[in-house]
């Protein structure tokens, strides 16, 4: 096929195949949500133990339901609304290569997919999440102390690897002038906790707890 040829097909590919693993990490940080649920019934005392780990586990939810969403609703559905406006007017099979090229050089870069760094900074990130939820799913820890310094090395890996990576794309859209890609920025960052802990991070203070 002159359209679907193997350079395109292999985008796709790498489209889906990030689409398709973002989703599997959010089934596995919502099943730990799922077996949190059971520690309701513990004691006071006992349940206050999970506490960092239950703060953990929402930032790492927020930020993959945030990163998807704006993948799927604000770069590809848009892009393919004007991927199919486009090909109406289309008069030869250039002008549908063009267009359909366009579309995905767009989702491509938009999704954060054409940038190797940025990628494999996403891709780090989704792997401390899919550590962080094997080791909760598999939980058999000897001592509240193991338990809790466990918990603040993934918190201490996962606030670097995100700093890392918010601060790539606050570059990338000055760099490009590019406002889509801001967009998940402004999303995972709405209330300025994440700038105000890296700038704090920056300075060598201790960054604020978030509520």
């Amino acid at each position: 096929s002159l359209v679907l040829n193997h350079k395109a097909l292999a985008r796709y590919q790498m489209l889906f195949r990030h689409l398709f693993y973002c989703k599997h990490i959010e089934r596995l940080v919502s099943a730990v949500w799922i077996t949190n649920k059971q520690t309701k019934f513990l004691p006071g005392d006992s349940f206050k133990v999970y506490h960092p780990s239950f703060g953990l586990r929402q930032k790492m939810l927020t930020l993959i339901q945030n990163l998807s969403y704006y993948m799927m609703v604000e770069v590809i559905e848009p892009a393919w609304t004007r991927l199919v406006s486009g090909l109406s007017v289309c008069s030869t099979v250039d002008d549908v290569l063009n267009k359909h090229n366009d579309f995905l050089d767009n989702c491509l870069h938009d999704c954060l997919l054409s940038s190797p760094q940025l990628l494999s900074t996403v891709k780090k990130l989704l792997g401390v999440c899919a550590e962080f939820s094997e080791y909760m799913l598999n939980l058999n820890f000897s001592s509240t102390d193991d338990f809790n310094q466990d918990i603040s090395r993934f918190d201490l890996q996962f606030n670097s690897v995100l700093f890392s990576l918010l601060d790539k794309i606050s570059q990338l859209g000055r760099d490009n002038y590019n406002e889509k890609v801001l967009n998940i920025l402004h999303r995972i960052d709405f209330n300025g906790f994440y700038t105000a802990a890296m700038d704090q991070f920056k300075a060598g203070t201790p960054p604020v707890v978030q509520p």
